[in-house]
């Protein structure tokens, strides 16, 4: 008996095939994934249109619906192929591009609220530091370490040098995390598989 894929399933292999330039064709009960007009596109049947990937593109992007139901998932998705936000379409779309991650870190989707507390799990490894190595956030295609937290009255305010990011708690946030091993030695992140051409 054939298994129904689950809807992470979906949006995985959508993700993979389309950076792969190939086709899609895959559904369940809640989306589905398909190439229509030189374009891998994913839908759900209550949402319209989640994602769509131009698989001719010599710099792969993919244009994300925000606020869905699946944004949050989808982005998650993207990180894991160290894909981020690098700009606003318009009030419904984001564009997603891939972005370089620094040696020995790995990139992260959250919302901000979540990152509010790992950086409070930071709090007493950085005490008396100026900033914090092991936190990095991006601003204008930089990535910078955190310099303070606070949260207050439903939004979360970031602070890295000479800037400020303001955000509600259920804002999606990409940032990076030291990646270390047990022993304390740093070990590089997951590589974004297929995408090592982008990346020279």
């Amino acid at each position: 008996m054939r298994t129904l894929l689950q809807d992470p399933d979906i949006i995985e292999s959508y993700v993979e095939r389309s950076l792969q330039n190939q086709d899609v064709l895959l559904a369940n009960q809640n989306l589905k994934a398909l190439h229509s007009l030189g374009e891998n596109l994913l839908t759900s049947k209550q949402d319209g249109l989640l994602t769509r990937f131009q698989t001719d593109d010599q710099c792969p992007k993919f244009i994300v619906k925000i606020g869905s139901p699946y944004w949050e998932l989808i982005s998650k998705i993207l990180a894991h192929h160290s894909f981020a936000i690098t700009d606003e379409i318009d009030d419904h779309f984001s564009l997603y591009q891939f972005v370089k991650i620094p040696s020995n870190y790995r990139l992260n989707c959250t919302k901000s609220v979540e990152f509010w507390r790992t950086w409070w799990r930071y709090r007493n490894r950085i005490r008396g530091q100026r900033f914090c190595m092991d936190l990095l956030v991006r601003v204008r295609y930089t990535w910078y370490p955190v310099k303070d937290l606070s949260i207050s009255n439903g939004m979360v305010y970031i602070r890295v040098l000479a800037d400020e990011i303001m955000l509600h708690n259920e804002d999606l946030l990409f940032w990076l995390e030291k990646v270390t091993t047990e022993a304390g030695a740093v070990s590089p992140p997951t590589p974004a598989r297929r995408l090592s051409r982008l990346s020279q």
